[in-house]
């Protein structure tokens, strides 16, 4: 009997350890899937080109919008967390709300989507025949303005009820073309190029939410280097958060130019930059453009596949640093944001670096041709 229940209790044991080794190795195998999770995100990358590139206020969500017509939802360290589908050809250009819990998104098919994140709805609309340029949204009021080629539409949206309601339609003029449109952060502020084949000076037409969205003025304003014997193609655009500059990009005689202008009244603005220096010039066609948020720095992203920084000083705008993406692939879209606060980022920055860099709290994301998103830091260049 003894004998009997010393080999049961050995069976026991053993069979314990064995059920306890299994737990264990079944155990470090359901983490490690958790890691690869984590670190490969729970949906895949894009398929095509990322077109445009937008992240929220609080810095936590980053979305973008590419030619697979899809539209993914990031976090802070790239990990994919979501896959929106409802678009039938290439996503042209997105944008994200404060806290990241609502995004727009506009296409080649002619129609723009409201995402409501958290609440898994969307709603999608078709206003025109034509593509999508762009969709932005203040960081203030809940508007959103959508740009087409020949048409403006501003629009209100409520997070709390999900419905969409129109409320102002901009330059709605058959004879006009909507070459690009910019939004003050503010929301106090609508500006947009519209095409100018006759003319040796561009319009730049200014919207102002005070006065119910209605043109406040046109300025007119001729390039340094626009001149009819060539043509003049206006790529990009960008008001800075002060209202005070705008700054654009523009391709003539095959040379591209970026150049800002200042306020001087509503109706004067003075050129006070322009990259004559060849050394210094992108060699392709800058497709995105933004100013920082203390308007210290205005980053260009291009597709000769090179982001570039300006640095404001004296009154004037001097380049400081080219980012070089891998295998030069071309820059489709660039914006920016602080992260100052996020201490994910801090452990890949080091000591040295944080305080020889004058603008730690800024960080660039990009997306480019190869299908890809990267995170720059100026000093140390990318960091995912």
């Amino acid at each position: 009997m003894y004998k009997h229940r010393s080999q049961s209790k050995k069976h026991v044991s053993s069979r314990r350890r064995h059920n306890k080794h299994y737990s264990a190795r079944s155990h470090k195998k359901k983490r490690s899937n958790r890691r690869k999770i984590q670190r490969g995100g729970v949906e895949g990358p894009h398929t095509g080109p990322v077109n445009s590139v937008a992240v929220s206020l609080d810095m936590k969500t980053i979305v973008s919008g590419s030619s697979d017509t899809t539209v993914k939802i990031w976090n802070s360290r790239l990990h994919c967390l979501q896959t929106l589908k409802g678009h039938k050809s290439q996503v042209n250009s997105v944008a994200v709300s404060n806290d990241g819990s609502f995004v727009i998104s506009g296409s080649e098919d002619g129609t723009y989507i409201f995402w409501y994140i958290h609440k898994k709805k969307f709603i999608k609309i078709k206003n025109n025949n034509d593509r999508v340029i762009s969709v932005a949204f203040d960081k203030k009021y809940n508007f959103c303005v959508i740009t087409y080629p020949s048409v403006i539409f501003v629009l209100a949206f409520s997070d709390l009820k999900t419905y969409v309601s129109h409320l102002k339609t901009l330059n709605n003029n058959s004879f006009e073309t909507i070459q690009c449109s910019a939004i003050s952060s503010d929301g106090s502020l609508i500006i947009y190029v519209v095409d100018t084949k006759y003319e040796d000076y561009i319009h730049i037409k200014v919207h102002d939410l005070d006065l119910n969205f209605d043109l406040k003025n046109t300025i007119q304003y001729k390039p340094i280097h626009m001149d009819k014997r060539h043509e003049f193609v206006l790529s990009c655009l960008a008001l800075s958060e002060d209202n005070s500059y705008i700054a654009f990009s523009y391709e003539t005689n095959g040379i591209v130019y970026i150049e800002i202008i200042k306020k001087q009244n509503d109706y004067v603005w003075e050129n006070i930059f322009i990259n004559d220096d060849n050394n210094s010039k992108h060699t392709k066609k800058v497709n995105s453009i933004f100013f920082t948020k203390d308007g210290s720095r205005l980053v260009s992203g291009s597709e000769d596949g090179t982001i570039k920084i300006w640095k404001f000083n004296s009154n004037n705008y001097s380049p400081i640093i080219t980012l070089i993406n891998d295998n030069n692939e071309p820059i489709k879209s660039v914006d920016g944001y602080s992260y100052l606060n996020d201490y994910s980022y801090k452990e890949k920055i080091s000591y040295e670096h944080r305080i020889s860099s004058d603008i730690f709290s800024s960080c660039i994301i990009s997306g480019s041709s190869d299908n890809t998103l990267a995170i720059w830091d100026e000093s140390i260049g990318r960091i995912f």
